[in-house]
């Protein structure tokens, strides 16, 4: 059961991953988005890394 229950998470962050890197390319020929959606995942990796986790 705890095979299954992981199996869906790490699914879960693959659909995560696929939509962030479908923005990234929406917004490569924008700088200005670009420069914001950086700002973005900096304080994302930031508060990940509050966390503990990774």
């Amino acid at each position: 059961m705890a095979l299954k229950k992981k199996a869906t998470r790490e699914e879960l962050l693959q659909k995560k991953e696929g939509s962030r890197t479908e923005e990234i390319l929406a917004y490569q020929n924008d700088p200005e988005k670009s420069e914001e959606l950086r700002k973005r995942e900096r304080f994302k990796n930031l508060k990940r890394k509050d966390k503990g986790t990774r």
